[in-house]
């Protein structure tokens, strides 16, 4: 393996190992998973104004779409947007 090659692979890992160590959450936040936050950890709550609404998961989603099949996504896909 050439010298340059190693560096950049080298480069690479170090580049990594900051952002792992800033994963961390605290058992606090953790506990307000799917309560205060969504499971992914977004804020539930809606704003002041109403313009955000409350995230209550499904239930936001017409039943429509809540039965999309892999043959519906494939289209979806495929599809080329139109000019914006």
């Amino acid at each position: 393996m050439s010298c340059p090659l190693r560096i950049a692979q080298a480069f690479l890992l170090l580049s990594l190992l900051p952002q792992a160590t800033l994963a961390a959450v605290s058992a606090e936040e953790a506990a307000k998973l799917g309560k205060e936050l969504t499971r992914v950890g977004a804020i539930r709550a809606g704003n002041a104004d109403g313009s955000i609404p409350e995230y209550t998961g499904e239930s936001n989603f017409i039943e429509a779409d809540k039965n999309i099949t892999p043959e519906d996504l494939q289209k979806l896909r495929s599809e080329r947007p139109g000019a914006v």
